[in-house]
């Protein structure tokens, strides 16, 4: 940063060539491209939005991981960042509640049940659940509701394309 003196009838002005870069804040609509990998040797990516569209998304909105809204908070347009993310800044820990046990006469009698399938239901308020069946046998079927990525240590690669400034369908740049 280059700092300039001026002394103009007695005052002082101070100037700078610092650039103000805007950062994403809480409450900005972002538009990112991500890679999602799975914390191992083989470094696994199970998404990525760099083979197609980039994702947009609201800080603070709750829809994204909360690591991951804490990762791009900060940040300028064009600045790429990495990070491991624990599980709990990710998509929780594998909780052994939401493994629960259900009689097969709960779906339909054409049903095939097939370890590792995801089924979709219901809970008693109407909300829509997914599960996967983990273990069958006999009259009743294991199904676990945790999400598939949960308890995983998760890496992340970001890189910030814009921060949209209040008009939402159209990038500022």
């Amino acid at each position: 940063m280059t700092m300039i003196m001026v002394e103009q009838n007695k005052r002082s002005i101070q100037m700078s060539d610092e650039k103000t870069t805007q950062t994403a804040q809480p409450g900005d609509t972002v538009l990112v491209n991500y890679r999602g990998s799975y914390d191992s040797p083989e470094g696994e990516v199970f998404d990525s939005s760099f083979e197609r569209e980039p994702v947009k998304f609201k800080i603070g909105s709750q829809t994204m991981i909360p690591g991951f809204e804490s990762l791009v908070t900060g940040m300028s347009p064009g600045e790429t960042k990495e990070e491991v993310l624990a599980p709990d800044e990710a998509y929780g820990p594998h909780r052994e509640d939401y493994i629960m046990k259900m009689s097969k006469d709960k779906f339909p009698d054409d049903f095939e049940f097939e370890i590792g399938l995801t089924v979709q239901g219901s809970t008693p308020d109407g909300l829509p659940v997914l599960a996967r069946i983990v273990e069958n046998a006999g009259q009743e079927v294991t199904l676990d509701f945790n999400h598939p990525l949960s308890g995983r240590t998760l890496n992340f690669k970001v890189e910030l394309l814009d921060i949209l400034n209040g008009a939402e369908d159209e990038i500022s740049r």
